[in-house]
């Protein structure tokens, strides 16, 4: 049977991953929630788990998920969860490079999850480059395709972009991992593209297995992007509601921080009266919960030049 099928039970784990359902997934107690029809169903769970728990900043209860199994991981699954030890070290302790990190990498890039692994630890360096040779040696993983386009959009390259996705179609088309990833495409886009991605998350998050914060801000983006101002407005409502009603979700500052940077946005489109007074409260909230937050960044070097050339031509 095909692990990744409507038919298996790792299908409807793997939709709550790429959702960002992340407080679902890890409430799962595995061995008595679920009857898996194989045991490497069984650990590729495991995986969603724990990476679940490292994308919530729980890395503590990831490693103790991790070691609580360890005993019982069998031979061929090892290098994988060797590999999730080394990035939970990594990505908790923010210090940099991590060589032995990169010697496990290098020794290992015949394994599809480890090359997926070695390419989120270089984004996070901001080494685009390194990043996107690693996930290339793995084109028949769903994922490591999906995050290879990602680099390849982060680093501008759009022509590769595309052939990448084309690769994608090829291995399946009616994968929901591929139909996100091709939607989040459409979302830099304009025209039809945008769309029918705009189609495609309204209809993610009108169904409760898929609904999140993450397809909300991707549906509000979409709105903005087509100048629907009520349709956003909307939106935004629903965020809100999601945000009272889910308040753990939004334990995670970057789901705050996009959440106040979108509203920025819409304020700056819908051009009513106190719009800009709002936005100044929205900044400064942004500032209070993450002063280093690239939009600030990017407003403080734009106010900067516009400072000066003030300055010049006031002299």
């Amino acid at each position: 049977m095909d692990p990744y099928s409507d038919s298996s039970e790792l299908y409807h784990l793997r939709q709550q991953f790429y959702s960002s359902r992340y407080l679902d997934l890890i409430k799962l107690d595995l061995k008595k929630d679920i009857i898996f029809n194989n045991e490497d169903n069984l650990y590729e769970s495991y995986k969603y788990q724990i990476r679940s728990y490292i994308s919530i900043n729980e890395f503590e209860k990831g490693l103790e998920l991790l070691r609580s199994i360890n005993d019982e991981i069998p031979e061929h699954y090892k290098i994988d969860f060797k590999g999730l030890e080394y990035y939970i070290g990594f990505i908790s302790q923010e210090k940099g490079e991590d060589l032995e990190f990169e010697s496990f990498i290098n020794e290992n890039l015949n394994n599809q999850f480890v090359n997926l692994l070695g390419g989120l630890y270089y984004i996070k360096l901001n080494n685009f480059e390194k990043s996107i040779e690693i996930l290339k040696k793995s084109k028949k993983s769903f994922e490591n395709l999906s995050v290879l386009i990602y680099v390849n959009l982060l680093n501008l390259n759009l022509k590769d972009t595309e052939l990448n996705l084309k690769e994608f179609n090829k291995i399946s088309q009616d994968d929901f991992l591929y139909t996100l990833t091709q939607s989040w495409f459409e979302l830099t886009k304009f025209n039809n593209s945008l769309n029918q991605s705009y189609y495609y998350y309204d209809e993610l998050t009108n169904n409760l297995e898929t609904n999140s914060i993450k397809f909300l801000l991707n549906l509000f983006t979409s709105n903005l992007k087509l100048l629907r101002i009520p349709e956003s407005q909307e939106v935004l409502n629903k965020l809100s509601e999601f945000k009272t009603d889910n308040p753990n979700q939004f334990d995670l500052k970057q789901w705050e921080c996009d959440f106040i940077i979108n509203k920025i946005a819409f304020n700056y489109l819908k051009l009513e009266k106190g719009s800009d007074f709002e936005v100044d409260n929205l900044v400064n909230e942004l500032k209070t919960l993450d002063s280093n937050n690239d939009y600030l960044l990017d407003l403080k070097e734009k106010n900067d030049i516009f400072d000066n050339i003030v300055t010049k031509y006031t002299v």
